[in-house]
């Protein structure tokens, strides 16, 4: 019995691989007791989640092409718990499943989780390819939260840079080593970009070359803001996990501050859909950008207060300067 499309169901999609989604969900690092906003639009799926201190905010966007089946016939949104949908995903990985098929509503508005394996070795199944579900769940939902969105204290006009992700990553991880927090900062003239981390026994400090960025632009004639690491990191060190390998330039990543030392960090991957990707390997060529699509990973970071990481208090306070 072929899996179908059910009428009343609002999105009815098959992702081609659970343990990349898998992936891609924990690149963006949940905090364990959160919950996740997801939401279905024609354009994709997007996840969306806060850390309990409302330090950090992440997200990732999944645009349809990445989809092997994508049926939508109104926007949908809801909220889970993270790890209840994490830890359903790697039960369906211990079965070693395939594609993820994904249904809202279910009848008592759960999000219904399904896997299955192909009866073919087609790489662009039809319905009719699909046997009995090997796994299959039914994951509580609440009405849609997105009630502590930090993009909503974002303010212009912010500096910003773009350049290789790799760039970004290998600054933040050499300066991390020192102590608890690092300062960005970011100069007009000369331009100049420093990552520094200073404790009692190492003071490092990184210059990142403005010459290997896309773009540089600062505001004022100096930026700087202070950011406990651990935050950084997740920022920073982030993969969503690749279809295919396309090189370092298929990772940009822009960053920006703006007055108040709010950090929105942006990734963008250019990634090829799996069964595009399996046809390479029969000749199709996986650089063809045509083909390749786009992932995009959000952070966005409170600053440090004088040194202490008392960020719930600075959200309440951009919260009350906001109202």
């Amino acid at each position: 019995m072929p899996m179908t499309t059910v009428d009343n169901h609002h999105i009815d999609a098959v992702f081609p691989d659970a343990q990349e989604l898998l992936t891609t969900l924990n690149s963006i690092k949940p905090d364990a007791k959160v919950t996740a906003d997801i939401a279905f639009t024609e354009d994709g799926l997007t996840v969306h989640w806060i850390n309990k201190s409302k330090s950090l905010q992440s997200g990732i966007f999944l645009g349809k092409k990445l989809f092997e089946q994508y049926s939508l016939t109104s926007v949908v949104e809801f909220t889970v718990d993270v790890i209840t949908l994490l830890s359903v995903l790697k039960v369906f990985i211990a079965s070693d499943v395939g594609a993820i098929h994904m249904e809202y509503p279910g009848p008592n508005r759960e999000f219904i989780l399904k896997s299955s394996i192909r009866q073919s070795g087609s790489s662009a199944p039809t319905q009719d390819e699909y046997l009995l579900p090997t796994a299959y769940a039914k994951i509580e939902t609440m009405a849609y939260a997105s009630s502590a969105n930090l993009l909503e204290y974002f303010n212009e006009p912010s500096s910003s840079i773009l350049g290789k992700g790799s760039i970004f990553k290998d600054a933040i991880e050499d300066v991390t080593m020192a102590s608890k927090d690092v300062l960005v900062e970011m100069k007009d003239r000369p331009q100049q970009l420093t990552f520094s981390s200073v404790s009692p026994e190492i003071e490092v400090y990184v210059d990142v070359p403005v010459d290997s960025l896309s773009a540089f632009a600062c505001e004022t004639p100096i930026v700087e803001a202070r950011y406990n690491k651990k935050y950084l990191l997740n920022a920073f060190s982030v993969s969503p996990g690749n279809t295919a390998e396309l090189g370092p330039d298929s990772h940009l990543c822009k960053v920006a501050i703006d007055p108040e030392g709010l950090m929105k960090v942006t990734h963008m991957w250019k990634m090829m859909p799996r069964n595009i990707a399996e046809q390479s390997t029969m000749g199709g060529d996986v650089h063809d950008e045509s083909k390749q699509v786009m992932v995009v990973t959000q952070y966005v970071i409170l600053p440090m207060i004088d040194g202490v990481d008392d960020n719930e208090s600075e959200f309440n306070d951009m919260s009350s300067r906001a109202q």
